[in-house]
């Protein structure tokens, strides 16, 4: 009961956007699952150890907990798809940009299986981010485009004022100042209030 009360309360936690301070709770459910056959509670629990290291700047230990969670072989598609962006987030953060980029993709593709459009935006916008970074960025527009097609019959105000938002930082660095103004202005347009 403890392993569970911890995992579910580093969820809740994490799920609010709050700070997790220290990693003492969530080691109690890595310590108790990692004794357990349930692959999805391993994985889960490593997949919370590596948020907490990844909002205390721990990126290598993140990096690690992640790979320890795909290690598990999680048979929950929502989970696989959490970890892969996060460890993307991460390889994205050290600049290992191929690494980030092949998480993206694996996110991507387990999200266009199950056909859910939330999941599949946050893996283009990665994706695309990748693509900008590597200052490719026709291909970086190419999906940051996908991503407003997916959007186009979503009431979705904050996705899409954020890829606009995404799309004029690209036009910006490729020095098209007045491209990136008027995506700018369409992402305040969608701005939801």
């Amino acid at each position: 009961k403890r392993a569970e009360y911890a995992l579910l309360l580093t969820q809740a936690i994490d799920k609010c956007y709050l700070e997790h301070k220290t990693d003492s709770l969530i080691l109690t459910a890595v310590n108790f699952y990692k004794q357990q056959s349930d692959k999805n509670q391993k994985a889960k629990s490593y997949f919370y150890l590596g948020r907490v290291y990844q909002d205390n700047n721990n990126i290598l230990g993140a990096i690690k907990a992640y790979l320890n969670a795909i290690e598990m072989l999680p048979t929950n598609k929502d989970l696989k798809v959490l970890i892969y962006d996060n460890l993307a987030a991460c390889y994205k953060e050290q600049n290992q940009y191929e690494k980030a980029m092949e998480m993206y993709k694996k996110s991507y593709f387990i999200s266009s299986l199950q056909k859910e459009d939330n999941t599949i935006l946050h893996s283009i916008r990665g994706i695309a981010s990748i693509y900008s970074l590597q200052d490719s960025l026709q291909i970086a527009l190419d999906y940051y485009q996908k991503a407003l097609l997916l959007l186009e019959n979503e009431n979705e105000s904050m996705w899409t004022s954020t890829i606009y938002c995404d799309m004029a930082r690209v036009y910006e660095a490729n020095g098209k100042y007045i491209i990136a103004q008027k995506y700018i202005n369409q992402s305040l347009k969608n701005a939801p209030t």
